[in-house]
């Protein structure tokens, strides 16, 4: 046991054992064990969350290429291949 003296005076105290030991899992049985438990839809996050997070990720990245996509179809627009061509020998040298 950890004992703390405070500095109001007041004494706190702990026990030194944190858990028992736990059998230590492969790499693969861990992975195993967290899939079943996903696809039994036990684990911390559910099934349906990811998907959430999956669509909400997949429409961020096609609205960001419809984005870059316009911005490099502006930049020809205005400043020709010769503009398409500084932006890719100023992203050679960096």
């Amino acid at each position: 046991m950890t004992v703390a003296y405070l500095r109001d005076g007041a004494i706190d105290s702990a026990s030194n054992l944190i858990a028992a030991p736990v059998p230590a899992l492969s790499p693969a049985a861990s992975f195993s064990q967290g899939a079943v438990r996903y696809l039994n839809d036990e684990a911390e996050v559910s099934r349906g969350e990811v998907r959430s997070l999956v669509k909400i990720s997949l429409g961020f990245s096609a609205v960001m290429g419809i984005v870059f996509g316009g911005l490099v179809l502006a930049l020809y627009k205005i400043g020709g291949n010769e503009a398409i061509q500084s932006l890719t020998y100023m992203g050679a040298t960096q």
